[in-house]
């Protein structure tokens, strides 16, 4: 009985390795095509990335983000001129931390209509910069919540400096 045991351990240890071997290999070609994916997959958000980025570059206007609190938590402009500060003297910070009370207002209001309807357009304001006095439209929609980064509020800051301009001088015709 042992000797007959032993002849068929004998027997089945090729195909046994055989089997183990395959699985292995198979494993380790799981690995590197996945591997693969992942460099592929991280090329292509690396391109999205800069595309996103050109994108933003191209866009004059002003565009901030906030939580759903009216809190500053990004910032992109190619006109930093637009800005009445750094960055990093108002991001983290409530919009009545920095803004004057009249933009407050204006802000608020367009948060409630977002909050709403999704979007808010046409909501216009002055505010003096060290450039001077600049007239802006606001623009806001909601931003939702995505991976563990609570929903928010995306808004775009439009200079209408000159538009406002021409209007007072067809006033005046």
């Amino acid at each position: 009985d042992q000797a007959r045991a032993i002849s068929t351990h004998a027997r089945m240890q090729p195909w046994l390795l055989a089997v183990g071997a395959l699985v292995l290999a198979g494993l380790f070609g799981y690995l590197w095509l996945s591997r693969r994916r992942a460099r592929q997959l991280h090329r292509d958000l690396q391109a999205t990335r800069r595309h996103l980025q050109a994108t933003l570059n191209a866009v004059p206007d002003l565009l901030f983000e906030l939580d759903a609190d009216g809190r500053f938590v990004g910032v992109h402009t190619s006109r930093p001129q637009d800005l009445m500060m750094p960055p990093a003297q108002f991001i983290g910070k409530l919009i009545e931390d920095v803004m004057p009370p009249d933009v407050v207002k204006v802000a608020r209001q367009a948060m409630e209509e977002t909050q709403a309807a999704g979007v808010s357009n046409g909501n216009e304001y002055s505010l003096q910069l060290p450039t001077g006095l600049q007239h802006f439209e606001l623009s806001m929609a909601l931003k939702p919540a995505a991976r563990g980064r609570p929903a928010g509020f995306v808004v775009i800051a439009r200079d209408i400096t000159q538009k406002h301009a021409q209007q007072r001088q067809l006033e005046h015709i």
